[in-house]
């Protein structure tokens, strides 16, 4: 999920203050948001883990045993979250999940210090949280290991380099089979020979993933074919949103 394509801190202050408000009360009232509160405060509806895994027909699957164990699911973002680990445990009580077997946070280009006034680095601890939450809802059972770089991946060639790292790395230290890239960008913005290296760049990385059967999961993105440009203006034709294609 991206809150908005290669942006998720731009998209995330109106949605942070609705989620906040929710959050703070059922903090108080030391229990998890039902779907009647979610209406009330922020206008949209929110499901439980149990709810998402029925929708998506899990329910069996997960009761007979089969809810990723042995497995690792990789998380590739900006900037990660400062309170992850906790908000995790947080999220597992409230619903009744198990704890995964493993979470691990690697930075192995260097972090820098989380800014709470920096609506970007919010916006990614936001997506952070959202993308090892769920990985863990649908597979409760599986390892959970969370890369992330010290710099925001917008449009064009920014954070495309690091993030490449980060996969090259997972695939070369067998961090785990299955690695999820919740983020994208505007294929038009690539569209330049540097660009274009960035293009065969991650081509060649999927070849590699395949080989070694290492599934790689893309972000779908949100608002369909209305994607911005670098400076963030929507173009005014539909245009390409994940080109980070899926090989298992």
């Amino acid at each position: 999920m991206n809150a908005q394509p290669g942006h998720p801190g731009q998209a995330a202050p109106e949605v942070l203050s609705r989620v906040t408000k929710v959050h703070g009360l059922m903090l108080a009232a030391n229990q998890a948001p039902m779907d009647a509160d979610c209406r009330t405060f922020i206008n949209i509806p929110c499901y439980s883990p149990q709810e998402i895994q029925n929708a998506y027909g899990l329910a069996s699957i997960l009761n007979a045993g089969y809810t990723g164990v042995g497995e690792t699911i990789i998380i590739i973002v900006s900037f990660g979250s400062p309170t992850i680990a906790q908000d995790l445990q947080i999220f597992d009580a409230d619903y009744g999940l198990p704890d995964p077997p493993s979470f691990t946070v690697l930075a192995p280009l260097g972090t820098v210090p989380f800014d709470p006034t920096n609506s970007d680095q919010v916006g990614w601890a936001f997506e952070t949280t959202l993308d090892v939450e769920w990985a863990h809802a649908i597979a409760p059972g599986a390892d959970i290991v969370l890369l992330t770089i010290p710099v925001s991946e917008t449009e064009g060639m920014q954070g495309m380099p690091e993030f490449l790292l980060l996969e090259q790395y997972a695939l070369d230290h067998h961090l785990g089979k299955i690695i999820s890239q919740s983020w994208g960008a505007t294929e038009n913005t690539l569209f330049t020979p540097a660009g274009q290296q960035v293009f065969e760049d991650f081509e060649r990385f999927y070849q590699d993933a395949a080989q070694q059967n290492v599934t790689v999961l893309a972000s779908a993105g949100d608002v369909g074919s209305d994607n911005p440009d670098i400076n963030g203006t929507i173009y005014p034709f539909p245009v390409g949103f994940s080109r980070h294609r899926h090989h298992s």
